[in-house]
């Protein structure tokens, strides 16, 4: 339902703001807006930074868990949200620094990689490297070529009495070691790079290549183990992990607090001014908290605009809280909608049950959304969407009760049962397969009611909107016209009920249409206008004839699970086949599940959206949405008793 939102300015000594915003923020107790023209906000820039810095840092630590817990409920008291002492960030910094320290070692172990496999096709040239480059009439070359052109390259230096040798090779090619005559170099190094010899500069050391080598595989190794250390000193803050969740939020939460307009209503006496909107049954609570936390404030009655939105706020039992989810994707109620949830959410669930109707697909729903809210413990969508299928489990079980249907098998329960008092009970109203024609009657006459509830709505609307000729002729008149076109239908299976009772109904609605149909456009238009309140009636059977998908649905479900099981039923004819068959089934269950919730999702949603709202409701509103904490890794904070005096 709708509860009552007022427009409020709230004044406050600029000393006492940052502890009075927190108040609100940790208690959800105001919606802020500001004036475009004088409203103010805090730089977050620097908010921004860190909370960057922060996210980069929980993957990095998290990185070096073995595993992660698939139920992992974190939660942090308000003092530890709060805690502003820098251990916070001290221990970000610390964190940060080990990861410097971690990259810088891992970068020069890769570097040492990269000189190791830059030389070791040359390992096997004995040649001490300083005397190779000291030479006073010979240089040495160094470099690899093309295994193809190693042949015309040893034949040129065969031919030209060059010394040479050929070593090992990668991808670069085949190493090669050639010495000439500085007179000579010129004209065979050119000839050389003509056939595509690559050169490779050798370092100036006292010893030969694999010497070099060894000294970077002990440098490579002694850095592995600093390496080592100081992942292994990482991995010791995995116990601060939650710290750093708290931490994350913590910045958050300030960003969001400080983005939260203001309005500076005396530099003289430093007092400023937040504008915005709180439920009216909340303000006395609002005021014994400040009262409470020793903040000295003036909380006043705001004049709202005659254009302005008037934002809606609403609470609703355990049941239809989650179904808001519902109604969220379509719109928010305005100031004259109703609340269609309560309705909404009765016919969500019947039409869920409908469609999915299977008892074992319901017990599966019931189990894996029951144990993910359970355990997991989401929050706010998830949470809703998770709930909203765990309830339709249960319609699915009744559902599939009423269908006989068992992960697609036949299953009577009432046969069970009965046979326990050798009665012959059955509780198989219908099956989709073998009664489809039957399932589309029982589809039409559900939407039937749904549609008449919608318009019932309506009627309530414009009548509290004081529009009563509305009411009555868009409203109630059709309702009447409906009721007497179902009358009439019942007198095919009911004869002892007559006709005319049916026809009477559909009379004195249509007298009510003509009669209270807005007519105040002139006599031409207002006999086309009635004539078009008429016309409206055949929308509302098109809406009835939609109902249809509930035969369809049930029906691909039912389908899809039958073959599955006849498919596993004719593999199982041996060992091999047996286990084949139980793939088939499995997989072609979670198939069908999965296909089934989509669909079920979207359609029953579609008749929500198009068929019932499309009587009543315009969702042109805007949701009541509180400054509150931003928890993106925490799943809750609790409230300190002294601070607010809840648990939020």
């Amino acid at each position: 339902m709708k509860v009552a939102v007022k427009k409020v300015n709230l004044y406050v000594t600029k000393n006492q703001y940052e502890e009075l915003m927190k108040i609100l923020q940790m208690n959800q107790f105001m919606m802020i807006e500001g004036n475009d023209n004088s409203s103010k906000t805090e730089d977050v820039s620097k908010d921004e930074e860190l909370i960057f810095r922060i996210g980069q840092t929980i993957k990095y630590l998290e990185g070096f868990r073995e595993k992660r817990k698939f139920f992992n409920y974190k939660e942090a008291s308000y003092e530890e949200f709060d805690d502003r002492s820098g251990n916070y960030l001290k221990l970000l910094e610390t964190i940060e620094g080990l990861e410097k320290r971690e990259n810088t070692q891992a970068l020069k172990i890769k570097d040492l990689d990269k000189e190791i496999e830059n030389y070791l096709p040359f390992i096997n040239n004995e040649l001490n490297l300083e005397d190779m480059s000291r030479t006073r009439y010979i240089d040495f070359y160094h470099g690899f070529i093309h295994e193809k052109k190693v042949e015309e390259l040893k034949e040129l230096f065969i031919r030209n009495d060059i010394a040479h040798s050929f070593f090992g090779e990668d991808k670069r090619g085949v190493a090669i070691t050639f010495a000439v005559l500085k007179s000579d170099e010129k004209t065979y190094l050119q000839e050389a790079k003509r056939l595509d010899f690559k050169e490779v500069k050798m370092p100036v050391y006292d010893g030969n290549i694999s010497e070099y080598i060894d000294n970077f595989k002990i440098e490579k190794i002694q850095y592995e183990v600093l390496l080592k250390e100081t992942q292994k000193e990482v991995s010791s803050y995995l116990q601060n992990l939650n710290d750093l969740y708290i931490y994350a939020d913590q910045i958050a939460s300030d960003k969001v607090r400080k983005q939260a307009p203001y309005e500076v209503h005396s530099e003289e006496l430093n007092i400023v001014k937040i504008n915005g909107w709180i439920k009216s049954k909340r303000e006395n609570e609002l005021k014994e908290v400040l009262t409470k936390n020793e903040i000295a404030y003036e909380l006043e009655d705001a004049v709202v605009a005659d254009d302005e939105i008037v934002p809606t706020a609403l609470e609703n039992n355990k049941f239809v809280e989650p179904f808001e989810m519902i109604t969220e994707q379509f719109g928010t109620p305005g100031g004259t909608d109703l609340d269609p949830n309560p309705s909404m959410s009765i016919w969500y669930w019947i039409i869920f049950g409908i469609m999915m109707g299977d008892i074992g697909y319901g017990l599966l729903l019931i189990l894996a959304c029951g144990l993910a809210i359970k355990y997991l413990k989401p929050k706010g969508g998830t949470r809703k969407l998770l709930t909203v299928l765990f309830y339709g489990g249960f319609t699915t079980v009744l559902f599939g009760i009423l269908h006989g249907s068992f992960f697609g098998f036949d299953f009577d329960l009432g046969a069970i049962i009965g046979s326990l008092f050798n009665q012959k009970w059955t509780l198989v109203l219908l099956n989709p397969i073998n009664d489809a024609l039957t399932m589309l009657i029982y589809a039409l006459i559900l939407g039937f009611f749904q549609i008449n509830h919608g318009l019932i709505l309506k009627a309530i609307r414009l009548f509290k909107l004081k529009d009563w000729q509305g009411a009555i002729g868009e409203g109630i008149a059709i309702v009447l016209i409906l009721t007497g076109l179902g009358l009439v239908v019942l007198t095919f299976v009911l004869p002892s009920l007559s006709m005319w009772v049916g026809v009477s109904v559909i009379i004195l609605g249509v007298f009510l249409v003509l009669v209270f149909t807005s007519n105040n456009q002139g006599i031409l238009k207002a006999i086309t206008g009635k004539l078009g309140g008429l016309y409206g009636l055949v929308n509302q059977l098109s809406n009835i004839l939609s109902y249809s998908r509930l035969l369809a649905l049930a029906l691909s479900t039912a389908v899809i699970a039958f073959t599955f099981n006849t498919l596993a039923g004719m593999l199982a004819g041996n060992i091999f086949g047996i286990l084949l068959s139980i793939v088939i089934y499995v997989v072609g269950h979670i198939f069908n599940i999965a296909m089934g919730l989509l669909s079920t999702y979207i359609h029953d949603s579609r008749l929500q959206y198009v068929e019932f709202y499309g009587q009543f409701f315009d969702g042109d509103g805007r949701s009541f949405r509180p400054l509150s904490l931003e928890l993106n890794h925490l799943n809750e904070v609790i409230n300190n008793k002294d601070f607010g005096g809840n648990e939020v």
